[in-house]
């Protein structure tokens, strides 16, 4: 069997990178708009939806050996992930034209670090056994 990280704790990591992105979006590059050259409302928007990833997140981490549907839980959030990763993706083919290298390398990082933690959480849901 391959070696899983135990699903409580990739719900507390989700939740800790979640949280990351959302003050990084929200905080952070907001500041810096003018190096990333993306509208500040997306920006926002953006870390809105990683605060209530983190959050999702952190409440099946704390709840973990309560419920018995925690492998739901895990394949949605994956799919969440998923879908963020894809609207933006989606965000920076519309404005690449617009936005700076850095920008549009800040989010391929983020991109490849949550479809990373994607496969992760798939894996755990499919693999651990509780």
């Amino acid at each position: 069997m391959k070696r899983v990280i135990h699903p409580q704790r990739l719900f507390l990591l989700d939740a800790a990178g979640a949280l990351c992105t959302a003050f990084m979006l929200g905080f952070v590059l907001i500041r810096f708009e003018e190096y990333i050259r993306l509208p500040s409302d997306i920006l926002v928007n953006l870390a809105a939806i990683a605060g209530s990833y983190a959050v999702y997140s952190f409440v099946n981490g704390l709840l973990f050996a309560q419920h018995s549907f925690w492998r739901l839980a895990m394949r949605f959030l994956a799919v969440l992930n998923f879908g963020y990763c894809c609207v933006t993706s989606g965000i920076i083919l519309y404005y690449c034209k617009m936005m700076t290298p850095l920008g549009i390398g800040y989010f391929l990082l983020e991109i490849l670090v949550i479809l990373v933690l994607v496969v992760m959480e798939w894996r755990a849901a499919a693999l651990y056994d509780k």
